[in-house]
């Protein structure tokens, strides 16, 4: 399965870039995301529970934030292991 959308957000980009590096607030942009926990400025773990039809499966995985030229260039990367529902990975670019 593979989720596309694009999502315009209508704020200053320092004040977006700031909330991306903000554990509360990155924390309620992922669907399902029950902890994140910070590592370091770049790598965060996260425990995230997600629904597809009737499978319900509880994925721990780790998010890379990847400042390519910030504040105007950020890129979000995530990759989990849901045991026996498998491995899930996504990420976001945001220009």
């Amino acid at each position: 399965m593979e989720l596309k959308d694009d999502i315009i957000i209508h704020a200053p980009q320092d004040v977006v870039y700031a909330a991306l590096h903000d554990v509360d607030i990155l924390k309620q942009c992922i669907p399902g995301c029950e902890e994140l926990v910070k590592h370091s400025e770049t790598e965060l773990e996260a425990k995230v529970v997600l629904k597809v039809g009737p499978v319900k499966a509880k994925f721990s995985g780790n998010v890379t934030l990847s400042p390519d030229a910030p504040p105007a260039r950020f890129s979000l990367a995530g990759a989990g292991n849901g045991g026996a529902a498998g491995y899930a990975k996504g990420g976001q670019k945001c220009i």
